[in-house]
């Protein structure tokens, strides 16, 4: 995800109200299925420079939840998306690179709709609809981290 990163600084953010508020804004169109007690958040940089961050994520497929990991560059497009447990008995084929590879270079603003905008698995439609929907709470959550929200992380300005 941060191939280039020469140091990583792993933190934990409590869900809030706030942050909840936050994540259902961006997420309008697609709400998440699941609230996570807290957020696992691995800051990257190379050198002093802050590449992104990776959020862990859960979302819901058929009937059970899922678990993975995003990658959120500073720009906010998605570095890449890597499945860490998935419990379906079915429609695993979300896990593999050539499915996942397709959200990088994705934003908060892109559908990430199964069969509009990624490509759908036959049989594994839900799966890939929560991995679209975990995405865009992970870039939520990462643009969260970089806001004045919170008090981890100063606000990140703009390079001009």
């Amino acid at each position: 995800m941060f191939r280039d990163a020469t140091r990583f600084e792993a933190n934990e953010l409590p869900s809030s109200e706030a942050l909840r508020e936050h994540v259902s804004v961006a997420m309008a169109d697609q709400p998440p299925t699941a609230w996570e007690r807290s957020y696992p958040i691995i800051s990257a940089y190379r050198g002093d420079e802050r590449l992104g961050e990776a959020v862990v994520v859960e979302e819901l497929g058929k009937h059970r939840n899922m678990t993975f990991v995003v990658g959120v560059g500073m720009d906010g497009k998605v570095t890449g998306v890597a499945m860490m447990v998935y419990r379906e008995g079915y429609g695993g084929e979300v896990r593999s690179d050539r499915f996942l590879s397709q959200y990088r270079g994705k934003k908060a603003a892109d559908g990430l709709v199964p069969g509009r905008d990624v490509r759908n698995i036959t049989g594994a439609t839900l799966s890939a609809y929560a991995i679209g929907r975990g995405v865009k709470k992970a870039v939520a959550v990462a643009q969260y981290v970089r806001s004045a929200h919170d008090p981890m992380n100063p606000p990140i300005t703009a390079r001009h």
